[in-house]
C-alpha cells in the first residue's frame, strides 16, 4: 500500500471470525432438522495509505 499497488484493504479481525464460524457450526449442529440460512456480520476496518501512517 505504501509503494501505491494497492488502494485499499480489507482487514478482518480472525479470531472474531473463527469464534463466529464455531457458533454458527455448532447452532447448525443443535438445528439440524430445520433447513436455515446463518448470517453473520463481522465487522472490519477498511485500510487505505492514509490510515496506515496514523
Amino acid at each position: 500500500m505504501s509503494e501505491g499497488l494497492i488502494t485499499a484493504s480489507l482487514c478482518h479481525p480472525s479470531d472474531r471470525m473463527a469464534q463466529e464460524l464455531i457458533d454458527v457450526m455448532l447452532r447448525r449442529l443443535e438445528l439440524r432438522d430445520t433447513p436455515s440460512i446463518e448470517q453473520r456480520i463481522v465487522p472490519f476496518d477498511i485500510l487505505t495509505p492514509e490510515s496506515i501512517w496514523t
